[in-house]
This record gives C-alpha cells, structure tokens and sequence, in this order.
C-alpha cells in the first residue's frame, strides 16, 4: 500500500507545481502588461509636457544652439560635431530649459513609480545630469555631451525594448 501511495503523492506533486508555474507565468504578463501600460501613459505625459517646453524660446534655443532634443533636429550632426564650449549665454539658457524640463521629468517619474522602467529612467537622467553639469563647468564640449546624450537614448530604448 505504500509503495502505491508514493507514486500517487509524487504525482500530485507535479500537478500542483506545474499549476504554480502557470499562475506564476500569468501573474508575471499580468505585471508586464500593467507596466507598459504605467509607460504608456507616462510618455504621452512628459511628451506633452516637453513640446510645450520645446516650442518655446528657451527650448528652441537649446535646440538650436547646445543639445539635440530630437532626433529630427535640423543640426544634429552639427551639434554633434561641435569643439565650442557654452558661452555665459548658452548657460543661462540651458538652466532656464532644465528648470522647466523638471516639471516633466517629475511627472514622468511619478507616472513610472513602482515599474522596472523607473530605474531605466534614473540612469538616463543621471547620465544626462552629469553631462549638463560638465557643460556648465566647460569639462566638455557641445559635441561631447551630444554624442554622449545619443549614445544614452540608444542604451535607454534597449533596455525598455528588453522589459515589452
């Protein structure tokens, strides 16, 4: 009788664990499925919010003159090509756009809280921070730091493209 019970027990084992797995692999599309869509409502928050800083005249010039903020900028590769350093001008400018970027920056993260995108996110804007911090003290070129801001979205899409 024993020897008929143990096959029976190992069996309802694997049944039950088999069925755990399952769950665990629902519970787990479930969570990816609710991330992406936490993302998805956060990029149409801060896109909004970063046209209007775009469009103004702030954001034009930064543009324009110092970071791509596009990759359909008229000048990138002029940006990215660029020995000059910021004029006492240009610094003005660009801490005028990073004070209203903040906003967005801090409804973008908001929105992400609480989703592996968030922690995507916090690398790419501490990259970028340090590049704006160089910039201003002239550790780095127009050119540097655009190169560097390229080579930061093109790590950051990877990685969110790794979590969808």
């Amino acid at each position: 009788m024993k020897h008929l019970m143990l096959p029976i027990f190992i069996s309802c084992q694997l049944i039950l664990s088999g069925c755990q797995s399952f769950s665990n692999v629902s519970t787990t599309q479930s969570s990816q499925s609710t991330y992406k869509q936490k993302f998805l409502e956060a990029d149409a928050v801060a896109s909004s919010c970063v046209s209007s800083v775009l469009s103004s005249p702030v954001g034009k010039t930064v543009s324009e003159q110092i970071i791509f903020l596009t990759k359909d900028d008229k000048n990138l590769l002029e940006l990215m090509s660029s020995s000059d350093r910021l004029s006492f001008q240009q610094k003005l400018t660009l801490k005028d756009y990073l004070t209203q970027n903040l906003k967005c920056r801090q409804d973008f993260f908001n929105s992400i809280k609480d989703t592996p995108y968030h922690d995507i996110f916090s690398r790419y804007f501490k990259v970028m921070d340090d590049v704006y911090i160089k910039l201003m003290d002239d550790q780095m070129t127009i050119g540097e730091a655009n190169l560097i801001k390229s080579n930061a979205i093109q790590l950051n899409i990877r990685e969110v493209e790794a979590i969808r």
